[in-house]
């Protein structure tokens, strides 16, 4: 009997894992900001405004504004969202940190598959609040397959 209920278990442990879709930087990102980023679910909300990314990721925002739908039928809509990961700027001439998670994707008949979203992080960054400009660039993410 054990080996029944072991045997079980363990033919389980692999779709308990593969519930969570986990993405990975593909390039270095400043610290402070997550390279590897996983959700268990995608959801827009109701009057797709929001996309809610359920799971137990703490460095991943519950939340991401809507900046952007474009519908093709009734069925299907096409979104992109944002929201902070990062967001630091000293005062008196420090450094300054900003990252944006950007996440666009699709709607079919009412659900979001996660491996097929777009996943990037726009980064803003200085060493100097006061005088120089920050260095702005996207980060894209590839979902983890292993």
């Amino acid at each position: 009997m054990k080996s029944i209920v072991l045997a079980f278990v363990l033919l389980a442990l692999p779709a308990i894992s593969q519930a969570q879709t986990c993405f990975r930087a593909t390039e270095a990102l400043p610290d402070g900001v997550a390279s590897v980023l996983c959700v268990d679910k995608v959801v827009l909300t109701d009057d797709e405004k929001q996309l809610e990314l359920i799971g137990q990721d703490y460095s991943v925002p519950a939340f991401l504004d809507v900046i952007s739908t474009s519908r093709h039928n009734e069925d299907k809509l096409n979104f992109k969202a944002q929201g902070a990961l990062v967001d630091i700027w000293q005062s008196g001439c420090g450094e300054g940190l900003s990252a944006k998670l950007q996440i666009s994707g699709r709607t079919e008949y009412g659900e979001i598959y996660p491996q097929s979203l777009t996943v990037s992080v726009e980064v803003a960054e200085t060493n100097d609040t006061c005088h120089s400009k920050p260095q702005k660039y996207t980060v894209p993410f590839t979902l983890i397959t292993e």
